[in-house]
């Protein structure tokens, strides 16, 4: 089945919030100037949404704890990237990382980490970010998307040769 989602843009990043019991999810709005984004949260037993983060950036690659703390990375006019969160309740996100890296998508992990996809000039890599402090990066050629917490290690989407495979990490 498809989901009745508001908006005229298209629906992308899917990710469940604290319970199950809603779906966040990125609407994007594609235009003459530069791509815009809203989170939104849809309840899915009501059948309604709420836009939760509408910056004027693009936001991408919702998640959320099991806090109900919101991750997600935004755009910046100047091709930047950055993480930022938001509480439950929050009406404006918090800027949590903000470094000229590409991050294709974050995930928060037990302990107050995030795990996040990013690459330079240099190639991919995976950052450990505990309090909004870079505390280990990985080089991961091909590393792309989101990583998903696995046991005490990352799932994460790589790329080899133009073939996707999942690596644990």
């Amino acid at each position: 089945r498809t989901l009745a989602l508001p908006g005229k843009g298209r629906a992308a990043w899917p990710a469940w919030g604290a319970t199950g019991g809603s779906l966040y999810y990125v609407e994007i709005q594609m235009g003459n100037g530069p791509d815009e984004g809203t989170i939104w949260r849809y309840d899915m037993q009501a059948g309604k949404a709420e836009k939760v983060a509408d910056e004027p950036e693009v936001e991408g690659s919702p998640s959320v704890s099991s806090d109900g703390v919101l991750l997600f990375t935004t755009w910046a006019q100047s091709q930047s990237c950055h993480l930022s969160t938001m509480d439950p309740g929050a009406s404006q996100p918090k800027l949590m990382w903000d470094r000229s890296l590409s991050l294709s998508g974050a995930a928060q992990l037990p302990g107050g980490r995030i795990a996040a996809v990013a690459s330079d000039t240099r190639g991919q890599k995976v950052i450990l970010l505990r309090n909004g402090k870079l505390e280990r990066d990985f080089d991961v050629p091909g590393a792309s998307g989101r990583p998903v917490p696995y046991e005490s290690g990352l799932l994460l989407t790589r790329i080899d040769n133009g073939a996707g495979r999942i690596h644990v990490m």
